[in-house]
């Protein structure tokens, strides 16, 4: 990877905490997380990303729940990113986004149903790894440490800002015909065909690529940012590192949030979807109240 040896990497780290946040009015377990991440990772940038025409209602609404002394600053987009959770799937595959946090060295993406228990963010940006999250179960999957879905559930997510730059600006080819087959398992015989042929018709026009707006195929299919950086990446570019499971569950639980927190001993960096998954406010409530 261009960039990619020790050498080229910022001397200290200096991350950034980006909280996207895409409507003013916020619901309890949304304020708690925000006061939470206004607490404990106080001594990093806080930035709200949010959509451009509604950024003064948005700034207004945070510091009434965080306060108004709180120190942070807004990252205003156009409105249509953060309009939908497909839009917002784009704009971070967007080269643009990362550029605006070039001066930084990562940024950790905390969405408002995440939460932090430590600041062990500057611990977490010494490890090697370019890309780090939750490790992802689908809705159905059995919980297996030896086979997550993928590593790194983007709405809870270390990123380092180099190695997604430079990932981004070579647009690999992420979607081959195989990651096409795979997908469409269970699908039904005239789906896989339409399928086939939009695959077809991507391909040639190079719509089967990382950055957006080249990766047409997967927004058809409605495939997530962090399946493309957590899964399609790595297997097409190794020398984009994502941390591997032991690592990943140190720094975050998603799904299987009982049994990775049984089997880890201790808690997480943070925990994603502490709210938004059935039992996980009993489950994770106790844990909140002691940090």
């Amino acid at each position: 990877m261009p960039g990619s040896g020790a050498s080229d990497r910022p001397a200290a780290a200096t991350p950034v905490v980006v909280i996207p946040i895409p409507a003013p009015r916020l619901r309890p377990p949304e304020q708690l997380s925000l006061q939470r991440a206004f607490r404990l990772l106080a001594a990093h940038p806080l930035v709200l990303l949010c959509p451009e025409g509604r950024a003064a209602a948005i700034a207004e609404a945070v510091a009434a729940v965080v306060g108004g002394g709180a120190r942070f600053t807004l990252h205003p987009v156009p409105d249509p990113w953060m309009a939908s959770v497909r839009a917002y799937n784009q704009l971070m595959l967007r080269p643009a986004f990362y550029a605006h946090y070039r001066a930084h060295s990562h940024l950790l993406i905390h969405q408002l149903d995440a939460t932090v228990f430590a600041d062990e963010l500057l611990a977490w940006c010494g490890r090697p790894w370019d890309y780090i999250g939750p490790p992802c179960y689908g809705p159905e999957d059995p919980f297996d440490p030896q086979q997550p879905a993928f590593i790194g559930v983007g709405g809870f997510s270390l990123r380092r800002v180099a190695a997604f730059e430079a990932a981004l600006a070579e647009a690999p080819l992420v979607f081959r015909h195989r990651d096409l087959r795979r997908h469409l398992r269970g699908w039904s015989r005239r789906g896989r065909l339409v399928m086939q042929a939009r695959w077809l018709a991507c391909r040639l026009s190079g719509g089967c690529r990382l950055p957006a707006p080249a990766n047409s195929l997967a927004r058809w299919l409605g495939i997530n940012e962090d399946v493309l950086f957590g899964r399609q990446l790595p297997a097409v570019r190794p020398w984009f590192r994502v941390a591997p499971y032991d690592e990943a569950v140190r720094f975050g639980i998603d799904r299987h949030a009982a049994e990775q927190l049984r089997r880890l001993g201790r808690l997480p960096f943070g925990a994603h979807a502490w709210w938004t998954l059935p039992g996980h406010r009993g489950l994770w409530d106790p844990w909140l109240a002691q940090t």
